[in-house]
């Protein structure tokens, strides 16, 4: 039977969906550079309500918090979430050591490093990728605004860092990352994968035409 032409098939949801895990395990690294920047913390900058670290679980950095679309934007070097203001909707958490997205039930941020059991919400790869929206529509706008005040090679040096940094294999360099997430929020079905995107880059950067890809 031929797939919906509504849906991707399930095998290439569930690989966007581990597109979108290294999409935001990089993009944590980025909010790490912006959090140390010298003249000033840069996510705090751009409006965040910064949550101190409570010493008593050794979490890890501060957490920092966004109100976005009737909901909440939590970042922390552990994780990251978009919690909606009614508990009875369904947010998302990605927590980089799992590099798995999760769906949780708003509206009260887990505790990073603990993450409330009870609070999890079993989800397939397409309402996974639905709960994610917010979170995408809420990166792209900031990343945005990180461009508005920044030096336009800034998000490339942090590239470089990430590439240097030795951690797992580098996703997307940052104008494919743009391309990849507007992809994604005009409609996730249609979203090239990061693999071909990274083929078309590497065949350009060797003055090539990348070929397809099996």
């Amino acid at each position: 039977m031929p797939a919906s032409p509504a849906f991707s098939p399930p095998s290439q949801t569930r690989a966007l969906v581990r597109d979108l895990a290294g999409f935001l395990t990089q993009q944590m690294f980025y909010w790490g550079c912006d959090a140390r920047q010298r003249d000033g913390n840069l996510l705090v900058r751009l409006g965040a309500d910064r949550v101190a670290r409570e010493q008593a679980f050794g979490e890890g950095s501060s957490r920092y918090r966004f109100p976005w679309q009737s909901g909440l934007i939590e970042l922390h070097s552990f994780c990251v979430g978009w919690y909606p203001a009614v508990p009875t909707d369904s947010g998302v958490l990605f927590i980089r050591g799992r590099e798995r997205i999760f769906g949780c039930a708003g509206a009260r941020p887990l505790t990073p490093g603990h993450y409330e059991e009870e609070q999890f919400r079993p989800a397939n790869a397409e309402e996974l990728l639905e709960f994610c929206r917010p979170l995408l529509s809420w990166i792209a706008e900031y990343e945005e605004r990180v461009r508005d005040c920044r030096e336009e090679s800034y998000r490339d040096q942090c590239f470089e860092l990430y590439c240097k940094a030795g951690h797992g294999r580098p996703w997307l360099p940052p104008e494919l990352s743009q391309v990849w997430m507007e992809e994604f929020l005009a409609g996730p079905q249609k979203t090239r994968r990061a693999k071909w995107l990274r083929r078309e880059w590497r065949g350009l950067s060797r003055g090539t035409i990348a070929g397809p890809v099996s």
